[in-house]
Parts: structure tokens; C-alpha cells; sequence
């Protein structure tokens, strides 16, 4: 098939685009933390950084689905990339665990 590869290629893209905003927050937090930034600058990063979580949910969900179907279906088509889509959904986990383990922590 002619583009078949595309849905192991979109796994492994959400599961890294969602890893590396977790990163970025990440680096804001310890920033934050540690007093590197002023108030108002760490209001507007945090501003922009907001909706971005949100979008690292949704693709790290969407890397999780989107793997498991990579999955099943790479047994009938030999053109999609198993490792790719276990990398892509691996990537993708990572935020959602830390998500679920700080929302477990806040109540």
C-alpha cells in the first residue's frame, strides 16, 4: 500500500511531540522552583505553556491508540513498523503516567 507506513510514522511523531513538551515543562517547573525566572516572565511562560498540556494529553493519548493499532495491524501489512509504533507509544505513556501520578498527588 502507498501510504501505509504513515500510521507508524504519526504514533512515533505524537509520542515525541508529547514527550517533548512534557520536557519543556519540566524545565519550567525547575526553573520556577529554583527562582531562575521573575514573576511576570514566569506568568507569561506559564500562559503559553497551559494550552500545551493539554495538547501533550491529546497526543500522548492519541500515541497510545494509535500504537495499538499500529500493532494489531502490522501483522496483515508488513509495511508498518512495529518498533516504530512501540517507541511512539512508549513516548506517548510517559506524560500520561505523570499526569495521572499528579493528579493522584494533588487530592
Amino acid at each position: 500500500m502507498a501510504g501505509s507506513k504513515a500510521l507508524s510514522n504519526i504514533t512515533f511523531l505524537c509520542g515525541l511531540g508529547a514527550f517533548i513538551i512534557f520536557v519543556l515543562l519540566i524545565v519550567f517547573y525547575v526553573m520556577v522552583r529554583n527562582d531562575a525566572l521573575e514573576f511576570s516572565t514566569a506568568l507569561s511562560i506559564a500562559q503559553i505553556l497551559q494550552p500545551l498540556s493539554y495538547v501533550m494529553l491529546a497526543a500522548g493519548g492519541a500515541s497510545v491508540v494509535l500504537g495499538i493499532l499500529t500493532i494489531v495491524m502490522s501483522s496483515k501489512n508488513r509495511a508498518l513498523s512495529k518498533p516504530k509504533a512501540i517507541v511512539g507509544m512508549c513516548l506517548g505513556v510517559i506524560p500520561l503516567i505523570f499526569y495521572i501520578i499528579g493528579l493522584a498527588n494533588m487530592s
